[in-house]
This record gives structure tokens, sequence and C-alpha cells, in this order.
């Protein structure tokens, strides 16, 4: 969740719909808040994580299928040792 709300803090600005910053310091406060406020909080919250996650995933999957194409290559010899370093 934080990852969600960290990508979508121009979203929290108390300016746009009044959440104290506090709340996006510590969302586990929202349940302190007056009960219209707290459902308009969770759902901004909620917004923010399903945008976050919806944005991910295509990229996720992107990534996958890149790796399993990327061509596999045989390594040819090996890095010298700190010693075999140390002689040259």
């Amino acid at each position: 969740m934080q990852v969600g709300i960290a990508s979508a803090r121009p979203m929290f600005s108390k300016t746009s719909i009044g959440i104290d910053e506090k709340l996006i310091q510590a969302p586990r406060n929202i349940k302190e808040l007056d009960s219209p406020m707290r459902e308009e909080a969770l759902e901004v919250f909620a917004h923010a994580v399903t945008t976050v996650f919806r944005a991910a995933v295509p990229i996720v999957v992107l990534s996958l299928i890149v790796a399993i194409f990327v061509p596999g290559r045989q390594l040819k010899g090996r890095a010298p040792s700190p010693q075999e370093k140390a002689a040259h």
C-alpha cells in the first residue's frame, strides 16, 4: 500500500480534498475521522492503490515476457580472482 500512497501523492494534497497531511503520513489515523470525511479518505486511498496496481500489472507482464525471450549466453571463461589480479 505504501507504493500506492507514494505514487498518488498529488491526489492527496490537502487543498484538493481537505485531507490533512498527517493522514498521508500515517493512514491508520483515518479511523479517527468523522464518518463523511473517513469515507472520502478511504475512497481516495482505495482509488490510488487501484490506479497504481492497474499501471503496474502491464509493466510486470511486459517485463516477464521480455525476460523470457532474452537469449541465454554461455559465459566465456571466468573472472580473475583477487589473487590473480594482484599478481598482474
